[in-house]
């Protein structure tokens, strides 16, 4: 069944914690800029929850009744980046969370709270791809896990496993091969990873 008929594209979709409802990423017409909408799951009826003049991808629900999405920022502070941000359900009470010059992606929320993404630097140079992880305020940002072998070249896909490990894609900066699917602990991601695939 596709929910999303409406809509000229829609991607990252990100379930409620009751399953009633669907946050996702969405365009209604070619051109737009991405937007945060919420649909309920059993109606279909959907409705938009940003409204800003940059794109805005890879929304998740917070504990709380917020959640927490990534939207391109530019000043002077970050140039160009996709910032995290926080609202509320209904868009009011927008908060940026991230400050640094580093686009970060598929952003999950991790069992304890936290939030677990794919940051990217973007200045003053382009820099490989890691996993931070941070509390949903933005505060302890750290990385959670970067490749060690400095062959890496992308980091997509992550989900957490009921027996605490964080499974994710990896691909090689000089292999035309396909991703590897990876597993690292959650309690020693640089030194548990293991390629399962």
């Amino acid at each position: 069944r596709i929910l999303t008929k409406d809509f000229y594209s829609a991607c990252f979709p990100d379930i409620s914690y009751d399953g009633k409802s669907m946050l996702f990423s969405g365009q209604l017409s070619e051109g737009d800029v991405w937007q945060i909408w919420e649909m309920e799951l059993a109606g279909g009826k959907y409705r938009q929850v940003t409204t800003s003049e940059q794109n805005c991808t890879d929304p998740v629900y917070l504990p709380g009744g917020r959640l927490a999405f990534s939207k391109l920022t530019i000043n002077d502070t970050v140039k160009n980046a996709h910032c995290l941000y926080t609202c509320n359900s209904d868009g009011s009470n927008l908060k940026q969370i991230t400050f640094s010059p580093h686009s970060i992606f598929a952003t999950i929320v991790l069992r304890d709270g936290r939030l677990l993404g794919i940051g990217t630097r973007t200045f003053p140079e382009k820099g490989s791809p890691v996993m931070m992880v941070m509390r949903p305020d933005g505060t302890k940002a750290d990385v959670f896990y970067k490749d060690i072998t400095g062959n890496g070249d992308g980091i997509r896909s992550i989900c957490e496993t009921k027996d605490g490990r964080i499974l994710f894609t990896e691909s090689d900066k000089d292999s035309n091969s396909t991703e590897k699917l990876v597993s690292v602990s959650y309690s020693r991601p640089l030194y548990t990873r293991k390629v399962l695939s």
